[in-house]
């Protein structure tokens, strides 16, 4: 009777298990915290993002739906840091979590690694403690199939499995996305986020995680686009995965693995009556235009602007980091001109100065004459024969005085022979007759001159110097040089009679 009573307890008891067990876990289940992170999803975003920055901030976009991590059990969403540590030809980009000040966990990690031809080669391998051993996404490349791989067989919404079209990709498409070329700038040195334990950035705020049934509903409705471009694999491609990062920049926090052992983050898995609501999210988003299926995610909405604009902003400083060099050759080429230039024309303003100087100090003598002369040119102003006749009664009168000064200078040569005061008497007398005679035509040809000139000179002639207005002035002149010869003969006689 007994052995009855437990056979039909254990009837009842593996009736109820077999709905558990007969519950479908999709493939993609591992029953780890990096169910959490889809990384099909990260390496699509990684695939659009122009530098790690803008990869950064829309990883921790909530509109993308793509981190739904809690490590340190706070029920709030961890934010996931990115470091990149080149190391040669390899650049192992991390994606890295803060569980308090002193531990960080390593969530994956992108192997890019370049080849001297131009082309590239990436994986994206999960850590360990959140994946297990070799988990490993890839893009579907374009070389010789595995044998053993004939394509990825998923299951849709309504359980039903059916084939994905798959699409290859060559090392050269690789090498041209936009966070690779950003990556291989020969400015870049190796980015690292700016954000820790406790400092992020303003525009971020912590949301509580989804249940994992609801993370893993919406992004069923993407595994058509994962799986025809990106598939799973179990071999390392770098060569240096264990001897490079694994050794030198891999971060494991204890306290991980604690909660991994003591099962704290089952909790997630515990409704999978979210899984439909998820669904619905994914087809409300796709109906709105707010994200659209295929080759690539857009999010029409304000965050996603934001995310464009740093992604733009990253690449502008990696274009100024690039061309820093550049531009500097560039300054200091423009600077040297500009020096020779200045040079030059300082030469030049030194040189006029000095011509204008030498020209000034060559005419200065002439200037210097003429502005000393501008007072008796009120008398004679030009020598094109501008003289008025007014100064000549000065001239003669001057002569007369000097004749004059000459015959009281001569008085003490009485005393010499009578020839000797003859000789002198007959030079004055001719030295006096030449002057009169001289004088005479040089009025004659002043006054016909005067005649000649224009109205303008005339004027200017009368108002520096008075003039004869008439021939009586003139036949006044005369009779006053008469005079002179006249006192100058009677002189002359006197010298004789003594």
């Amino acid at each position: 009777m007994k052995k009855l009573i437990y056979l039909s307890i254990m009837f009842f008891l593996l009736a109820g298990a077999r709905p558990l067990a007969a519950q479908n876990w999709p493939e993609e289940y591992l029953g780890l915290p990096g169910d959490n992170l889809n990384l099909y999803a990260v390496m699509d975003l990684f695939q659009q993002s122009e530098t790690l920055e803008g990869f950064e901030r829309s990883l921790n976009d909530p509109e993308t739906v793509v981190n739904n991590l809690d490590l340190n059990g706070d029920n709030l969403i961890d934010y996931i840091m990115v470091m990149d540590y080149p190391d040669g030809d390899v650049h192992n980009i991390v994606l890295r979590v803060a569980l308090n000040k002193k531990e960080y966990q390593d969530i994956a990690v992108f192997t890019v690694q370049k080849f001297s031809d131009g082309s590239a080669q990436i994986q994206l391998v999960g850590d360990e403690a959140l994946y297990g051993q070799n988990y490993i996404v890839e893009p579907i490349y374009d070389e010789t199939p595995n044998p053993g791989y004939t394509g990825n067989t998923i299951r849709n919404s309504a359980n039903r499995q059916h084939n994905v079209t798959i699409v290859r990709t060559t090392y050269y498409e690789v090498a041209s996305w936009p966070v690779i070329i950003y990556i291989g700038a020969p400015a870049y040195r190796g980015w690292h986020s700016s954000w820790s334990w406790g400092y992020y950035p303003e525009y971020w705020h912590p949301w509580a995680p989804h249940y994992w049934h609801y993370y893993y509903g919406y992004h069923s409705g993407w595994n058509d686009h994962y799986y025809a471009y990106y598939r799973p694999w179990r071999h390392h491609r770098c060569s240096n995965y264990y001897s490079g990062y694994y050794a030198s920049y891999r971060h494991h926090s204890p306290t991980v693995v604690i909660n991994i052992n003591n099962g704290n983050y089952r909790n997630t898995y515990s409704r999978p009556e979210k899984r439909k609501e998820g669904e619905t999210y994914y087809a409300h988003r796709v109906s709105s235009g707010t994200t659209v299926p295929g080759r690539g995610r857009s999010t029409v909405n304000q965050n996603s602007a934001q995310s464009a604009k740093v992604n733009r902003e990253g690449l502008d400083r990696a274009s100024k980091a690039k061309n820093e060099t550049s531009r500097d050759d560039a300054n200091r080429v423009a600077g040297n001109k500009r020096t020779e230039k200045v040079k030059t024309e300082s030469g030049k303003s030194r040189e006029s100065k000095s011509t204008r100087s030498a020209v000034e100090a060559k005419e200065s003598p002439s200037k210097r004459k003429v502005n000393a002369s501008k007072p008796e040119s009120s008398a004679r102003q030009s020598d094109k024969g501008r003289v008025a006749p007014a100064p000549q009664k000065e001239r003669n009168a001057k002569s007369a005085g000097t004749s004059e000064r000459s015959g009281k200078r001569n008085e003490p040569i009485v005393s010499r022979s009578d020839d000797q005061s003859k000789a002198n008497s007959r030079k004055n007398t001719a030295a006096a007759g030449t002057i009169k005679t001289k004088s005479g035509t040089r009025e004659n040809a002043q006054l016909a001159k005067s005649d000649s000139r224009k109205p303008t000179e005339i004027r200017s002639s009368e108002k520096s110097s008075p003039r004869p207005k008439s021939e009586a002035a003139s036949k006044k002149a005369g009779s006053d040089r008469q005079k002179s010869g006249k006192v100058e003969k009677s002189a002359g006689d006197r010298q004789q009679k003594r």
